[in-house]
């Protein structure tokens, strides 16, 4: 975090920067958010849109919603007055991971807005890309970060592998088509069942 720390409205040597860039590099808080973007995922895994608005565990649900999206918001400003938001090498948003939480920060402000403002009713559907959180887990577990980066980079040859999949069955459905069409002497269906049944 030292070498983010250059101007951005204060002083690398602001005491707020400072005290900001501390919490966040400390193993305690870095638990704890990971603790609650668990809780949370858990939380969207039990959510159910056809639970009844008034009831107790809908209340709870979105009281819980409101409590997790204003963490993790402070969780995102702390870290830009930290190291800064774009300008710096190790600011906020020039790490993939750092992109990520901010996006899914954003999408659950924007819910959360929409959900009581009839002129934003389009912004709702941004809820369901709410289901993204459970990937901030990925960006504090080093082994996990591992796997997804070696899915990524396999992409490209799975690609490869999967047109040459689909030639290979696009010509044995063309063969098969054109040996056996009409070679199985039966008939099924709807109109066939019915014509037995009938005689």
């Amino acid at each position: 975090l030292d070498e983010g720390r250059i101007e951005l409205g204060c002083s690398h040597t602001n005491p707020l920067r400072l005290w900001c860039a501390d919490v966040v590099s400390t193993t305690l808080f870095d638990q704890t958010i990971l603790a609650l973007i668990v809780i949370s995922s858990l939380m969207l895994a039990i959510d159910d849109p056809l639970l009844d608005p008034k009831s107790g565990q809908k209340q709870f649900l979105v009281v819980t919603d409101y409590i997790m999206t204003t963490i993790f918001t402070g969780e995102c400003l702390m870290k830009v007055v930290a190291v800064g938001l774009i300008v710096p090498k190790r600011s906020y948003l020039r790490n993939s991971w750092n992109i990520l939480d901010f996006v899914v920060v954003i999408i659950s402000l924007l819910s959360i807005f929409a959900s009581g403002n009839s002129k934003l009713r389009s912004l709702r559907s941004l809820r369901a890309l709410r289901a993204l959180r459970p990937l901030r887990v990925v960006k504090r577990a080093p082994g996990l970060r591992v796997v997804v980066n070696a899915m990524f980079a396999a992409v490209p040859d799975v690609t490869n592998v999967t047109v040459i999949c689909i030639l290979y069955f696009l010509i044995f459905g063309i063969l098969g088509v054109n040996l056996f069409k009409g070679q199985m002497r039966s008939c099924q269906g709807d109109v066939y069942d019915s014509t037995i049944s009938q005689n």
